[in-house]
């Protein structure tokens, strides 16, 4: 990243607070680490154990390298930082807690299982980790990503707080636990966490990076480009900030700005997924770019495979683009790495019904309920699917179907109430369904009135009941 682009979106900042003060814009939703389905605290990343040439190596497989920190030129005075220390002082990360080679390579080990979707195996491979080492805090945190993931969360949080009490400025784990909170609808109670550390750890960048994101969810999008900018002063090439700076423009409407940062950040680091899956999400916006989009969205699936929000977003646009089995296997993927998502598994039962596999939606849809049965959405669905032509399902005819479709569509408009919006589909399908019904209903009356015809005929020693003719006109 060039310090042209340092400079202006310096600029930017002092003129965005003027603009945003006369004139503040509608955050819109931002693209990157917020689905409930996953955890934007990506899990340490070694290589796999096989490939593993020593201890040291391993360690920094682990953990993801900070940033090396610009050196000083001797013949100059530093420049003091607004934070009262020197540029060294401030670019300088913090050093972290050394663990043993063995905990590292059953971290290395335990992630190699995880990317498969070996969770079990991995939970153990982590637990002899720390039965290795106790300092080994990478571990305690990738427990609590598997907790997160199954839906427990206070089992992840308490993961999460052993591995701070080890390292305590360690950002995966203070993202995991803040992600939870701003999940919960709680991103004040994420602020207070995160701030807080942010500011007793200012060398740490990724942590700063993480609290302008937290601002960014805040909509303190003031202080989120103050955080940022000190960030970048520090480091004008460390990716986070540049997410959060991205973030920050999507929020405020600034696309351009948002592209241009993302375009830098990708010359940077183009094999980071979540680069990609903010590009593949931009371009999914934009008309005739669905090609690009799919492209970039598959980009950021091949590089981390279990990442279930790129997968969502890549899923649903095959779904749209009519690519039914591509979007059964990514939501099936993503159901496998977060099976307690009711967001995934609504996206799931909707491709198997797109797909016609009734059976397979059916019982989605019903696990969906089990775990929300006041989501409209899976009501809406599930009429779809009944309504359907060729719909079959043991125990269900047409008028049946059509039936149990009208009950859901009901339920769907009941459940929206003063939400429902006037052109609603539900209301057009609604009056289709009954006509079809009526349609039906009135071919059965015929076809029992004919029954009854014929048994009065037999009855009658079989003869049938003269059918009435129309009048017949003869012309000589």
């Amino acid at each position: 990243m060039s310090r042209h682009l340092l400079l202006a979106l310096t600029f930017f900042f002092v003129a965005c607070n003027k603009a945003d003060e006369a004139a503040p814009e509608a955050p819109e939703s931002t693209s990157g680490g917020e689905a409930p389905a996953e955890a934007p605290y990506e899990p340490e990343r070694p290589a796999d154990a096989a490939s593993r040439v020593s201890a040291d190596e391993e360690r920094a497989r682990a953990e993801e390298p900070k940033p090396t920190p610009p050196p000083v030129v001797a013949d100059e005075p530093e420049e003091e930082s607004p934070w009262g220390q020197t540029k060294s002082e401030q670019c300088r990360p913090p050093e972290r807690p050394a663990f043993s080679s063995g905990a590292a390579g059953a971290i290395a080990d335990g992630v190699h299982a995880m990317r498969a979707g070996r969770d079990e195996e991995a939970k153990s491979h982590f637990t002899r980790a720390i039965s290795l080492d106790a300092r080994a805090y990478v571990a305690h945190h990738n427990l609590g990503v598997l907790a997160d993931r199954a839906g427990r969360e206070s089992e992840a949080l308490e993961h999460y707080r052993r591995a701070r009490q080890i390292a305590p400025d360690y950002t995966p784990s203070i993202r995991g636990a803040s992600t939870i909170e701003w999940r919960r609808g709680s991103i004040y109670d994420a602020l207070a966490l995160v701030a807080p550390l942010a500011q007793q750890y200012k060398t740490n960048l990724d942590l700063q990076a993480l609290h302008a994101e937290v601002l960014v969810r805040a909509g303190r999008y003031d202080e989120a480009w103050a955080v940022g900018r000190r960030a970048l002063e520090c480091d004008e090439r460390h990716v986070p900030t540049l997410k959060a700076i991205i973030r920050a423009s999507l929020a405020q409407g600034r696309h351009d700005l948002a592209e241009s940062v993302l375009t830098q950040a990708l010359a940077i680091r183009e094999t980071d997924p979540e680069l990609h899956f903010m590009q593949g999400t931009l371009l999914s916006k934009k008309p005739g770019r669905v090609r690009e989009a799919l492209e970039e969205l598959r980009r950021a699936v091949a590089l981390r495979p279990d990442y279930a929000e790129a997968r969502m977003a890549l899923g649903t646009l095959e779904l749209s683009a009519g690519n039914y089995a591509e979007a059964v296997a990514h939501f099936e993927a993503v159901d496998r790495v977060v099976p307690n998502s009711v967001e995934a598994k609504l996206n799931l039962a909707d491709a198997y019904r797109a797909s016609r596999r009734w059976a397979d939606a059916q019982r989605t849809f019903e696990r969906v309920l089990q775990m929300d049965p006041n989501l409209p959405e899976a009501y809406f669905n599930l009429g779809l699917m009944y309504q359907t032509p060729g719909f079959e399902l043991p125990g269900f005819d047409e008028l049946a179907a059509l039936q149990r479709a009208k009950q859901y569509f009901s339920n769907y408009r009941g459940l929206k109430g003063a939400k429902l919006d006037r052109n609603d589909p539900s209301g057009e399908y609604l009056t289709t369904i009954n006509r079809r019904i009526q349609r039906i209903e009135e071919a059965r009356r015929r076809e029992a009135e004919e029954a009854r015809r014929r048994e009065e005929a037999e009855r009658r020693g079989g003869q049938a009941a003269p059918e009435e003719e129309d009048d017949v006109i003869f012309f000589d």
